[in-house]
C-alpha cells in the first residue's frame, strides 16, 4: 500500500514540477517582456516630446525604476519575506496584468498611461522574482535563457515587432494558461499537503546525514560530540530503506517556501563541509557577487539590445533578416541544447571519474593530515576550460562581426550564439549559489550596482545614435562593446573560481554524502526532478520552434492597422495603382517604426503602400533597431506583407554606423545600390544622416532610372543653428545626382530635406543638379502640411528627364506618422 501510495505521490509530484516550471516560464516571460516594452516606452518621450509634455519625467521614472527595489533588499525582513503558495501566484500575476494592460487599443492615444503601466511593473519585477521564488536551484540559469530565446522565437514570427507590447492577444493568452495553471498548483498542493511531505523529507536528510556523520566519520573530526546511546540509536537505522524511501519523495522545492525559520543557504553540523571560517567564505561570497553584476548587467543589456529578436541581431552584424535570422534561432537553440543534455550526460560522467578518484586514494591535494580533501584534476579543468573556450569564442565573434562582411559576419554571428548561452549560464547559476550565501547588506548593494551599470550602459547605447548627452559612444559601437565585454568576461573568471573553490571546499562532505543529490560538478548530476525540468526544457523549445516557425511563414499579419487611416484607404486600389504606363515614386518620413502616439506603425504603413501601389517608395528614420526604439526590422515586417505585391527591400547605411535610417523599396528589377552618409563632421551633437543612390531596370526605356533618397539635417535643432551643415549636406546630394552614368537618364530625388522650398540650402538641387520640384514649381509654400507637429513643407521630390503628370500629399494617411507621405505619378519613360 506504501509502495503504491509513493508511487502515485511521485507521479502527481513530477506533473507539479512540470506545471509549475511551465508556470514559472510564463510569468518570468511577461516580466522579461514588461522591462524591454518600458524601455521603448519610456524613451518614446524623448522621440516625440508633445506625446508627454514633459522631458525629465521620463528619464527620472527610468532611473528610480531601475535603481529604488535595491534599496528596500537592506532590510532583513524583506529579503526574507515569503508567500503562501496561492498568494505568490497571485503576486506574480501582476506582470502580464501590466503588460496586458500596456498593450490595450483603449490606451493608443495615452502613452503616458502605457508608460507608467510598464514602469510600476518594472519597479514590482525584483520583487516579484525574490518573492515568489523562495529556493533557488540549479537551473536558474537555464530558465532565465529560456525566457528570452522564447521571447527572441516570439518577436521572429513577428519580425522583430514587440508584439508583448503592441498586441493584446499575447497577454490575454499568458494570463489564462498561467492562471489555469496555478488553479491546478493550489489544488494539487492541498492535496498532496506538501508541507508535510517537506518536513519530513528535511527530517530524513538530517537523520541520514548525521548516520553518515557516525559511520564514516573519525571521532576526531566531529564537530559535536555524539553519547554511545545515541550512536546506538542511529547505527540501527537502515540507510537504505531511508535512501529508498527518500527517491520516491516529492521534491517540490522550487516553488514552495522553506520551513520556518529556514534561510536560502543550506545547514551542516559536519566539519569541512563548508569553509573552516564561515565568516571569511560568507565575505568571499560577497565579494564574488559584487564582482559578478556588472558581467549580468551587461548580459541583460546584451540581450535586450541584440538577442530580442534574431532579425535585430543579423540586421546589426550587416546581413539580411532573412536567411540570417533563421541561422541564430539555429545556433542558439543548438547551444542551449548541448547545456541541457551535457548536464544530464556529463555531469554523471564526470562525477563517477571523480569517485573513482577518491575511493583510489583522493586526488589531487590528497593526504592524511586533512581527511582526503582533494583538488580533483578534472573538477578543475571542467570548471576553467568551457566557460574560458567560450569567452575567446565570444569576443573573437564579436570582433569579426564589427570588422567583417558577408563570411566574416555570418562566422562572428555563429560564435556569438554558440557561446553566450552557456557562459550566461555558468555566470547566473554561481552568481544565484553565491548570493545565497552572502551577506544581505552586500546582496542589496549588488542590486543597485547592476542596476545603475544598467542604466549606465543604456545610457551609452542610447548616445550611439543621439549624441545629445555626450559624444563619448557615439558611433562607437565597438566601444560600447568592449566595456561590456570586459564585464562579462571579469563575471566569467569569478565565476570558474568560485566554482573551482566551492568544489575543493566541498570534497568532504562529498565523500560523506554518498546520496546526496545536487551535484559539485560544472556539469550537473540531475536528479530525476531535475531530469523531469530538463525534458520539460526541451519540450518548450521544440513547441516554440514549431509554432513561431508556422507563423513567420503565414501571408497574413500579425498586426493590424489601428489608425484611422485603415477606414479611408482601405478596400479598392487607388486609381493609378499598377498602372504599367505610370512610374508612380513616393517619399516618406515613418518616424522609426511608431504612430505619432508611440505605437508600432508597420501595418498602417504596409497598408498605405499596398492602396497606392507606387513603383518606388523612399523611407527616412526607417531603422529604429535600438533597443530604446523598440529593436524592429520594420523592413523586413513590410517586405513580408507585401512580397505578394511584388516589393523588395534594399537597406540603408548599416546600423553600426549609427544613422536613423534611410532605406528604398520597390517593385522595379534592381541594377545597383548604395548607401552612405552625409557629410557632418564636426558637429558632433547631431545624429548620423544618410542617403542612399539606386539605380533600376525600367522595362520600356533603354536608360535605367537614377533614385536618390535622402534625410537631411534639420538646420533648427533647438541646441544650435547648423544652417552650414545643411548648405555642406545638399551640395553633396547635387553632386551625387550629377555623377551619372547616362545624362539622359531619369533621374528622382526624394526625401525628408528639412528645408522649405524657399529656403537657400535647396539652391543647390535647383540649379547646380538642375531639377525641378513636383509641388513648388515657384519656390511657394502650399496649402497643406507635410508634417503634423507643425506647418512646414519639408518633404520634397525633384525629378529630372521625366514627364510629370501629378503630385499630392497624401494627408488622409493620417498619424501614422508625424509626416505624411508624398507621390508623384511621371509618364513611364519609353
Amino acid at each position: 500500500m506504501n509502495s503504491d501510495r509513493t508511487i502515485s505521490m511521485k507521479k502527481m509530484g513530477s506533473i507539479y514540477n512540470t506545471l509549475a516550471l511551465i508556470n514559472r516560464l510564463l510569468l518570468m516571460t511577461s516580466a522579461w517582456n514588461v522591462l524591454v516594452s518600458f524601455i521603448e516606452a519610456d524613451f518614446w518621450h524623448f522621440t516625440e516630446p508633445s506625446a508627454l509634455g514633459l522631458k525629465l519625467v521620463p528619464a527620472f521614472g527610468l532611473f528610480f525604476a531601475f535603481l529604488l527595489p535595491g534599496f528596500f533588499f537592506f532590510s532583513g525582513r524583506i529579503w526574507n519575506f515569503r508567500l503562501q503558495l496561492s498568494w505568490q501566484l497571485t503576486f506574480a500575476m501582476i506582470e502580464p496584468i501590466l503588460l496586458l494592460i500596456s498593450a490595450l487599443p483603449a490606451l493608443d492615444e495615452l502613452p503616458s498611461f502605457r508608460t507608467c503601466a510598464l514602469g510600476f511593473g518594472t519597479l514590482l519585477l525584483p520583487f516579484v522574482v525574490r518573492f515568489c521564488r523562495p529556493t533557488y536551484d540549479i537551473q536558474v540559469g537555464c530558465e532565465f535563457f529560456l525566457v528570452i530565446f522564447v521571447s527572441m522565437c516570439v518577436r521572429w514570427s513577428s519580425h522583430a515587432v514587440n508584439v508583448f507590447y503592441e498586441e493584446w492577444r499575447v497577454g490575454t493568452f499568458i494570463i489564462c494558461v498561467s492562471g489555469i495553471i496555478s488553479i491546478i498548483q493550489v489544488i494539487m498542493n492541498n492535496v498532496m499537503d506538501v508541507n508535510k511531505m517537506i518536513s519530513e523529507q528535511q527530517s530524513r536528510d538530517e537523520v541520514l546525514t548525521t548516520t553518515e556523520m557516525i559511520t564514516e566519520t573519525p571521532p576526531n573530526e566531529m564537530s559535536t560530540p555524539v553519547t554511545n546511546s545515541v550512536r546506538s540509536d542511529i547505527e540501527d537505522i537502515d540507510i537504505t530503506d531511508y535512501h529508498k524511501e527518500s527517491e520516491g519523495s516529492v521534491n517540490l522545492y522550487p516553488m514552495l517556501p522553506p520551513s520556518e525559520g529556514s534561510d536560502d543557504t543550506e545547514s551542516c553540523s559536519i566539519k569541512n563541509t563548508r569553509d573552516d571560517k564561515p565568516s571569511t567564505s560568507k565575505w568571499s561570497h560577497s565579494l564574488a557577487i559584487l564582482f559578478m553584476t556588472p558581467g549580468i548587467a551587461s548580459f541583460l543589456m546584451l540581450f535586450i539590445q541584440f538577442f530580442s529578436s534574431p532579425a535585430q541581431l543579423a540586421r546589426w552584424a550587416g546581413l539580411r533578416a532573412n536567411p540570417f535570422g533563421i541561422f541564430v534561432v539555429f545556433c542558439c537553440t543548438i547551444s542551449f541544447l548541448f547545456i541541457l543534455m551535457s548536464r544530464c550526460q556529463f555531469g554523471a560522467f564526470f562525477k563517477s571519474m571523480s569517485d573513482v578518484k577518491h575511493e583510489c586514494g583522493g586526488g589531487l591535494g590528497a593526504n592524511e593530515s586533512n581527511g582526503g580533501d582533494y583538488v580533483n584534476p578534472w573538477n578543475v579543468f571542467w570548471s576553467i576550460f568551457p566557460p574560458f573556450f567560450c569567452i575567446v569564442f565570444l569576443v573573437t565573434g564579436w570582433v569579426l562581426l564589427l570588422n567583417s562582411e558577408k563570411t566574416g559576419a555570418v562566422t562572428g554571428l555563429c560564435m556569438i550564439c554558440l557561446s553566450v548561452p552557456y557562459v550566461f549560464v555558468h555566470v547566473i547559476d554561481v552568481y544565484v549559489q553565491s548570493s545565497s550565501r552572502a551577506h544581505v547588506g552586500v546582496r542589496a548593494i549588488s542590486h543597485i550596482t547592476g542596476s545603475f551599470i544598467f542604466f549606465v550602459l543604456l545610457t551609452a547605447l542610447t548616445s550611439f545614435n543621439l549624441p545629445t548627452l555626450t559624444n563619448i559612444f557615439f558611433g562607437r559601437m565597438s566601444l560600447i562593446l568592449a566595456a561590456m565585454l570586459v564585464c562579462i568576461c571579469l563575471a566569467v573568471v569569478v565565476a570558474s573560481m568560485v566554482t573551482v573553490r566551492n568544489n575543493a571546499t566541498s570534497a568532504r562532505r562529498a565523500s560523506l554524502s554518498r546520496y546526496h543529490h545536487q551535484s559539485r560538478f560544472p556539469f550537473v548530476d540531475l536528479s530525476s526532478s531535475a531530469g523531469g525540468e530538463v525534458a520539460t526544457f526541451v519540450a518548450v523549445i521544440v513547441c516554440t520552434l514549431v509554432i513561431t516557425s508556422a507563423v513567420s511563414y503565414r501571408s497574413s499579419a500579425v498586426l493590424s492597422c489601428r489608425e484611422p487611416t485603415e477606414a479611408r484607404i482601405a478596400g479598392n486600389y487607388d486609381s493609378n495603382a499598377n498602372n504599367s504606363t505610370i512610374l508612380r515614386a513616393m517619399s516618406w518620413n515613418i518616424l522609426l517604426g511608431h504612430t505619432y502616439t508611440g505605437r508600432d506603425n508597420s501595418a498602417c504603413i504596409a497598408q498605405v503602400l499596398r492602396h497606392f501601389g507606387p513603383s518606388v517608395v523612399g523611407l527616412q528614420e526607417s531603422d529604429p533597431l535600438p533597443v530604446f526604439w523598440g529593436g524592429k526590422d520594420v523592413l523586413g515586417a513590410l517586405e513580408n506583407e507585401l512580397s505578394v505585391e511584388g516589393f523588395r527591400s534594399h537597406e540603408g547605411v548599416p546600423a553600426m554606423k549609427s544613422t536613423l535610417g534611410v532605406a528604398l523599396m520597390s517593385r522595379l528589377n534592381l541594377i545597383s545600390h548604395e548607401a552612405r552618409l552625409l557629410p557632418g563632421r564636426g558637429f558632433v551633437k547631431l545624429p548620423h544622416y544618410g542617403y542612399t543612390r539606386t539605380v533600376f531596370e525600367l522595362p520600356t526605356s533603354k536608360f535605367p532610372l537614377y533614385v536618390i533618397n535622402v534625410h537631411a539635417v534639420y538646420k533648427n535643432w533647438t541646441i544650435g543653428n547648423f544652417t552650414e551643415l545643411s548648405t555642406i549636406q545638399l551640395k553633396k546630394i547635387a553632386d551625387v545626382t550629377n555623377n551619372v552614368t547616362h545624362q539622359r537618364a531619369p533621374v528622382i530625388v526624394l526625401g525628408d530635406f528639412n528645408l522649405n522650398p524657399e529656403e537657400r540650402q535647396l539652391d543647390a538641387l535647383w540649379t547646380t543638379a538642375g531639377l525641378k520640384c513636383v509641388y513648388h514649381k515657384t519656390r511657394s509654400m502650399l496649402n497643406e502640411s507635410t508634417i503634423l507637429n507643425r506647418f512646414g513643407n519639408v518633404d520634397h521630390i525633384f525629378y529630372r528627364n521625366l514627364d510629370l503628370i501629378e503630385g499630392r500629399i497624401v494627408a488622409e494617411a493620417g498619424r501614422v506618422s508625424d509626416h505624411y507621405p508624398i507621390l508623384a505619378d511621371f509618364v513611364m519613360p519609353t
